[in-house]
């Protein structure tokens, strides 16, 4: 019972906090730190987005292996988990690393040009909209090859499943209309040497 009084007790506090903040006059340091906190609480939900991604992917390799009981499954399961993956990166590149980038451009032009006209969300809009980042290259390649690098390694080993899955299955199917067995390990002791 105690819990259901707590977003009520939030929101008191939360309207408290706003009426003392309302009750002084603002600088820009008190705008530039609340222009702060947006930033990261757009940079903390990125990281959340891609540790959860993560920590959803990861444990399918567990179940995988062991409870596939065809190649033609473990293709579509890691062809879906490609598919997932994917739809994280998008929403990441498209949404959320917008988001975090509009903010720091907002704190970045409070820091260049000090005043107390609030631009937060103008500034987030028109970079959701129009994503141009005017830094030079190397400047851009720099700050997103850490981004890049996490999607890109996880998505080829997902490529490389599902591919390796795919590709066995045929040569089953291939064998089994020819009459052949197929092994996805080669048993040791029946290699000949030339």
């Amino acid at each position: 019972m105690g819990s259901n009084h707590r977003p009520l007790a939030i929101c008191e506090a939360m309207a408290k906090d706003s009426k003392t903040l309302d009750a002084k006059p603002w600088t820009v340091h008190d705008l530039w730190a609340k222009y702060e906190d947006i930033a990261m609480h757009f940079d903390d939900l990125l990281i959340w987005l891609r540790t959860q991604a993560w920590r959803r992917l990861w444990p399918s390799r567990q179940w995988l292996i062991p409870t596939v009981s065809t190649l033609e499954i473990a293709t579509a399961v890691f062809a879906g988990l490609l598919i997932f993956w994917l739809a994280i990166w998008t929403i990441d590149r498209f949404y959320y690393n917008r988001l975090l980038i509009g903010a720091v451009i907002a704190l970045r032009e409070i820091e260049i040009h000090p005043s107390l006209v609030i631009t937060m969300s103008t500034t987030i809009e028109k970079f959701v909209a129009n994503p141009k980042d005017d830094r030079p290259f190397r400047d851009r390649v720099r700050s997103k090859f850490g981004v890049y690098a996490f999607y890109a390694l996880v998505f080829i080993a997902l490529s490389l499943g599902t591919w390796f899955c795919y590709w066995h299955e045929l040569q089953t199917r291939n064998a089994a209309v020819t009459g052949q067995t197929v092994s996805p390990v080669k048993q040791p002791g029946n290699q000949t040497t030339k």
